[in-house]
C-alpha cells in the first residue's frame, strides 16, 4: 500500500496546470481555425465564395458536416487525451506500492479510469460546442467557458492527489464534482445544439 502524504501540491503543479489547459485550448481553436481555412480554399477553387453559404448546401446540412468533424476531432483529442492518462498511470504503477492506499476501496488505476473517462468525454464535448458554436459566433463568453471549465475539471483532480488530504484521496469527492461537470456541460451542448437545429429549421422553413 502507499502511505498518505498530505501535502499540499506544489505551486508549480498548479501553474503547470493552468499552463497545459491554456496550450490545449490554444490547440484547439488553432485546430479549428485550419479547418476553416481549408475549407474556405477548398471553395474558392471551386468557384464558391465561402463554404458556409454554399448555395447547393441546405443550413442543416452543413450544420450537420460541422457536427460530425468536430465529433471526430474531439474523438481524436480525447483519444490523445487518454494516451497520456494511460502513459502517466504506466508509470505510477512502476513504483513500489502504487496500486492501493491504506483507507482506499478503489486501487488507484481505478480511480485513474474513471478520470480518464470524463476528461476523454469533457474533450468531444468542448470540441463539439467550440467548433459548432463558439468559435463560429466569437462568443467571448463561450469560448471562455470552455476554457474555464477545462481549468476547473483539471483543478478538480487536485483534491485526490498523492498530497491531498487523505479523506480526499480516495475520489469520492471530486469525481462527483468531475461527473457533475460533464453531465452540466453535455446537458449545455446538447441544448446548444438543439437550439441551433431549431433555429436552422425555422430558416429553411421560411425559404
Amino acid at each position: 500500500t502507499l502511505p498518505s502524504d498530505p501535502s499540499p501540491p506544489p505551486p508549480t503543479s498548479k501553474a503547470l496546470m493552468l499552463c497545459s489547459t491554456v496550450i490545449m485550448e490554444l490547440g484547439r481553436w488553432g485546430m479549428y481555425w485550419c479547418h476553416d481555412q481549408v475549407q474556405d480554399k477548398v471553395a474558392s477553387l471551386s468557384g464558391v465564395a465561402s463554404h458556409r453559404v454554399a448555395d447547393g448546401s441546405p443550413p442543416l446540412a452543413l450544420f450537420a458536416e460541422q457536427f460530425a468533424w468536430a465529433t471526430a476531432i474531439g474523438t481524436g483529442i480525447a483519444a490523445t487525451h487518454g494516451l497520456l492518462m494511460t502513459g502517466r498511470l504506466y508509470g505510477d504503477a512502476m513504483q513500489v506500492g502504487s496500486v492501493y492506499l491504506d483507507h482506499c476501496a478503489m486501487s488507484r488505476h481505478g480511480l485513474a479510469a474513471l478520470t480518464s473517462l470524463a476528461f476523454v468525454t469533457l474533450q468531444v464535448l468542448w470540441t463539439v460546442y467550440g467548433f459548432t458554436h463558439a468559435y463560429p459566433s466569437g462568443s467571448k463568453r463561450s469560448i471562455s467557458l470552455i476554457f474555464t471549465s477545462h481549468a476547473a475539471a483539471s483543478s478538480i483532480t487536485f483534491l485526490h492527489a498523492d498530497g491531498a488530504p487523505p479523506s480526499m484521496q480516495c475520489g469520492g469527492v471530486s469525481l462527483a464534482l468531475l461527473y457533475s461537470l460533464v453531465f452540466g456541460f453535455g446537458a449545455l451542448a446538447a441544448r446548444t445544439a438543439m437550439r441551433e437545429l431549431s433555429r436552422l429549421g425555422d430558416s429553411s422553413l421560411a425559404k
